[in-house]
């Protein structure tokens, strides 16, 4: 059973010191992202993915990545691994009819792919690809610590799941999630600058006595409930006092 450190991530691997595996052909200057390669490329490239289906594993989705290092980044490591996101090569590759995968799948062989470069010991271990797809919105140095502990623990999935998104980063960039009733009075806020929304406002009158009365006591509770909000905010300054 391979130990934490069997699955730590190789030095020569690490992000930003790796070298090309192959030499990558001369770049188009008019497109600096990627290299686009001819159709008949693309062409082999989706018969020889579809040829993979047929597989499972982790072994699978490292030959998928693989796949798509040869065919579309000219075997180039350092390309895939930091331009993939803009490549308009892979986009064309996910758009091809005859593709038989997902963007999200192909994004996703890629960065096991990248994952098992920077450590390979996990081909040794018990764990799935979905194991290792749960890891992937981590960093390296975090992925590597939960591989460990399922390996050491026979985590399942769902057990490495759980970890994980305890690990998982908050909000993107950064940013601190929004609570729910903030995004609740966003969405009131919009509604009622909108006049269409209030349209046929005299039409509810018209309505028949129990409708009426289901929609007063809708009113009344929409009213306690911003009430409760608005007694929880600070009190906005009077601008003559300022």
């Amino acid at each position: 059973m391979p130990t934490a450190h069997d699955l730590q991530p190789d030095g020569d691997d690490m992000p930003g010191e790796d070298t090309p595996r192959a030499s990558a052909p001369p770049r188009d200057r008019t497109d600096p992202l990627a290299i686009r390669p001819p159709e008949a490329d693309l062409d082999a490239t989706v018969d020889a993915l579809c040829e993979l289906t047929r597989r499972r594993g982790i072994e699978y989705a490292v030959e998928v990545g693989r796949t798509i290092l040869d065919g579309v980044y000219g075997g180039d490591v350092d390309r895939l691994r930091t331009r993939h996101k803009q490549c308009p090569s892979l986009r064309a590759l996910a758009a091809h009819p005859n593709m038989p995968l997902s963007t999200t799948a192909l994004h996703q062989a890629i960065h096991v792919y990248l994952l098992v470069e920077r450590m390979p010991g996990v081909l040794d271990t018990e764990l799935t690809r979905t194991h290792l797809i749960a890891v992937l919105p981590l960093p390296p140095p975090k992925q590597a610590e939960l591989l460990s502990h399922a390996v050491a623990k026979g985590w399942t999935t769902n057990q490495l799941k759980q970890a994980a998104r305890a690990h998982a980063p908050r909000g993107g960039g950064g940013r601190p999630r929004l609570p729910q009733v903030v995004k609740t009075l966003h969405q009131l806020g919009t509604v009622a600058q909108d006049p269409a929304a209030w349209a046929d406002l005299d039409a509810v009158g018209d309505l028949p006595a129990d409708k009426q009365a289901a929609l007063a006591r809708a009113i009344d509770d929409l009213e306690a409930q911003l009430r409760g909000v608005r007694l929880r905010l600070d009190p906005i300054p009077d601008p003559e006092a300022m």
